[in-house]
């Protein structure tokens, strides 16, 4: 009866897996309801060692509607941790209980009996026993009951747990996917798999939860192949890409691309390469490559182009360096071959890549560059760079067959009046003309060049005899003496020709042509317009002409220059007005110096430069101090040369000097002839301009024997026109000269500029000038140049007054 009060009913239900193993037992099930406890559990309730409130397991999703029928329900489902083995559990008859043995064995244990039937008695596979040796059911129940006992049953995860540990652990490993290769992808998955796997074991073993790894195996060996066809598909596209990349770069580049096989049969042409051909793709696709490409070499030799791609096999690469010529129908390029070969993994030959470079217009352009580099721009006659070395080629060839050889430098006589008067282009027109002209008076043999400037140098070549230099330099004057057509004139030219010989004035190429110049600057000293032979008389001449350069410079340095003033009559009020300032060269022993004879070399060595600044600067100060003097103020004329005006330092030079001395430039009058002003026209013009804005007058010297038109003068800030001597000097006497000086006078009035008359040199003259209204005479008829001291005197002398 007290056994009775405690029992409670309790059910035996094991779940068999789908393997046919037992894992996993319902704590709570009933026909209708969950309302019975398990064997094991029932046992451990009437003990008090667990309440239902604290079960644990897989809770059942049960419907409402469902609950009320009448089937076998199931909840708290626990996965049953067998860690002993079958016979763990002691095994006592039931026939010795009853006969009374073995009963202090089973004093204060839990004791569960089972038949022999079926029902408690019943077998089941468990993981441990396998479908071997099955283990009693009521071993079982006692491993239920000893695991529910000491807490170790082992609660599934959620679904939702279980699904988003799943997802992640999916995630882990893709991510992983897309940095590794595909072995290491799968490497990867078996290793994840593995640890899935131990994962599983530690979280049942030490946190008794059950988390069912199939799932995410199944996933992981799904993800793999689906990770392998995405990245078979990001291969595909990026190999259709990487394709149509390098078709777009074949289509875009500028030379041709042709791909053949291992029988040198077409596979692709870019478009250049069906230009080139004047065959399509479709076209050309399975021909014999020298079917496709047509090629010959420079002296119209056919070639095969698939010669050449057995000698690249070893190579792998070859650049043909000559220049060979693809024909295409008439038209034919010139053209560069480059192929490479293709080869597979093994280092086969799989085929060939040929380019074709397109080098018409570069071989073009290259001949032009040659052409520019070795001929002048404007005559397009050969230049010093090919003249020099022609002459080098003549010397050789002459040596060898004993013959002569003539350098004639021909130089064209004033040639800077057509520049100054009708302007470079004008220059350049006959420049240019000239070159054609000496083109037909030479032979095939012989070389026509522009040295610079308005200077050619013909060498003649193969002559025989020496007399035949004379021939030819005769035809050069006559060709050049029939006048030239420029701007509806008909110019004049003449040419001074210097002439050396090979071998008898030297065998290199700077001495023949040092001494060709010395001829010609001798002839243009004695005779313009002819030509002349160089000779030893003419070294001493230069020798003499570089001595007296040098003698100049000294002079400089030791100040053997001086100026001298002549006089300028106001001839309204009979008074000295002013004075031009002109350079004299008093040398050491006394010996005077024309000017006429020096200036000109100044200018052409570039001395003018150094000698006018002296002259302003001395000007200047003499200006000054005849102003602090008790002299009334005199108005000082000085010269400027072209290269002075245009010197790029000149204007501040000038303005230096003002601060130096401390001069008034009002005071300052300088004198530009008109054959520079017409130099340069623009250039002077700023260059004057600026020297007004300074304070300084401005006179046109030489007026009417240059080439300046009145629409140039008007744009000029000049003050004064200065009538040059070769006009007054016959005013007197000669009606042409008198009409022209009246012309000058009366332009002047009408521009309000002033009229200074220079070379007065008699009273005739100076009566037509006061008759005509002039402003001012200077000549010697008032005073020669005298120095600074002199001409004080010299007013002080007429009282201020000069009557005549």
């Amino acid at each position: 009866v007290e056994f009775q009060s405690v029992a409670k009913l309790g059910h035996v239900d094991a779940e068999l897996d789908k393997d046919g193993l037992a894992r996993s037992v319902y704590l709570k099930a009933g026909i209708g309801s969950t309302t019975w406890s398990h064997l094991s559990l029932a046992l451990l309730e009437l003990g008090g060692s667990i309440t239902t409130n604290a079960l644990i397991g897989e809770r059942a999703n049960v419907l409402a509607a469902e609950a009320s029928t009448l089937t076998w329900r199931r909840d708290h489902r626990v996965m049953i941790p067998f860690a002993g083995s079958p016979g763990r559990f002691k095994r006592v008859s039931y026939s010795q209980i009853i006969e009374g043995h073995n009963l202090d064995e089973l004093r204060g244990k839990t004791v569960f009996v089972g038949v022999t039937a079926s029902g408690l008695g019943g077998e089941l596979a468990t993981p441990v026993s396998g479908h071997v040796a099955p283990m009693a059911g009521v071993e079982f129940d006692a491993h239920v009951f000893e695991n529910l006992r000491n807490g170790r049953m082992i609660e599934p995860l959620p679904y939702g747990v279980a699904a988003l540990l799943t997802a992640l652990l999916v995630l882990v490993l893709v991510c992983f996917y897309t940095r590794l290769s595909p072995r290491g992808a799968l490497l990867a998955v078996f290793l994840f798999m593995l640890a899935i796997t131990a994962f599983t074991v530690v979280l049942a073993r030490f946190f008794q939860f059950w988390y069912p790894p199939a799932a995410t195996l199944i996933a992981l060996t799904i993800s793999y192949p689906l990770w392998s066809w995405r990245r078979l598909e990001s291969v595909a596209r990026t190999l259709l890409f990487e394709r149509e990349r390098t078709s777009a770069t074949l289509r875009a580049i500028g030379d041709g691309v042709i791909v053949t096989d291992t029988k040198t049969l077409i596979r692709y042409l870019n478009p250049v390469a069906e230009s080139l051909t004047g065959y399509t793709l479709a076209q050309a696709r399975g021909r014999h490559l020298d079917c496709v490409v047509k090629v010959v070499d420079g002296d119209g030799a056919s070639r095969l182009a698939s010669s050449n791609l057995k000698s690249i096999e070893g190579a792998g690469t070859y650049s043909e360096g000559s220049v060979l010529f693809l024909k295409n129908g008439p038209q034919i390029h010139a053209i560069r071959i480059t192929c490479s070969v293709l080869r597979d993994k093994r280092e086969r030959n799989c085929g060939h890549v040929l380019a074709i470079s397109n080098i018409t217009e570069l071989l073009a352009m290259a001949e032009k560059l040659q052409h520019q580099a070795t001929h002048d721009e404007l005559t397009a006659l050969p230049n010093r760079r090919l003249l020099l070395d022609r002459i080098q080629g003549a010397i050789a060839t002459a040596r060898r067959s004993e013959e002569c050889v003539a350098i004639m430098f021909v130089d064209l006589d004033d040639f800077k009046k057509i520049n100054d008067s009708l302007g470079h282009a004008s220059g350049d027109h006959v420049l240019k003309a000239v070159a054609a002209r000496l083109r037909t008076i030479v032979r095939e043999t012989d070389t026509v060049s522009r040295w610079g400037g308005d200077e050619f140098v013909i060498v003649a070549t193969r002559l025989p005899e020496h007399h035949a230099i004379k021939e030819i330099a005769t035809k050069i004057l006559n060709v050049l003496s029939p006048p030239f057509s420029v701007a509806d004139q008909e110019i004049a030219i003449t040419a001074s020709v210097g002439i050396s010989l090979y071998p008898d004035d030297g065998d290199d190429v700077d001495a023949l042509l040092k001494k060709a110049d010395i001829a010609m600057y001798r002839v243009k000293d004695r005779q313009r317009g002819s030509f002349g032979i160089y000779s030893y008389d003419m070294n001493i001449w230069t020798a003499e002409r570089l001595a007296f350069e040098r003698r100049m410079r000294e002079a400089c340095d030791s100040d053997e220059f001086e100026l001298h003033y002549q006089p300028q009559l106001d001839l309204s009020t009979s008074q000295i007005r002013g004075a031009e300032a002109l350079l004299r060269w008093r040398q050491n022993n006394g010996e005077w110096i024309s000017p006429a004879y020096f200036i000109p070399i100044a200018e052409e060595s570039e001395l003018i430069q150094k000698i006018g600044e002296w002259v302003i600067r001395r000007s200047f100060l003499q200006t000054k101090a005849w102003q602090e003097s008790a002299l009334s103020p005199l108005s000082i004329s000085v010269n400027l040369s072209v290269r002075q005006l245009m010197h790029r330092d000149f204007h501040q030079f000038v303005a230096n000097a003002i601060d130096e001395t401390q001069l008034d430039p009002t005071w300052i009058r300088f004198e530009i002839t008109e054959t520079t002003l017409m130099r340069d026209f623009e250039g002077c013009r700023d260059k004057l301009e600026q020297l007004k804005a300074l304070g300084f007058s401005l006179s046109i010297d030489d007026f009417g024997t240059g080439y300046a038109s009145l629409s140039y003068l008007r744009r000029f800030p000049v003050d004064e026109l200065k009538i040059d001597g070769s006009f007054v000097r016959n005013i007197a006497s000669q009606q042409d000269d008198a009409a022209i000086v009246q012309a000058v006078i009366a332009l002047a009035r009408g521009m309000h500029l002033s009229v200074v008359a220079e070379g007065v040199e008699d009273s005739a003259q100076l009566s037509f000038l006061r008759r005509n209204h002039c402003d001012t005479a200077q000549g010697y008829l008032i005073s020669r140049p005298v120095p600074a001291v002199d001409l004080l005197h010299f007013i002080q002398s007429q009282d201020g007054q000069y009557v005549h």
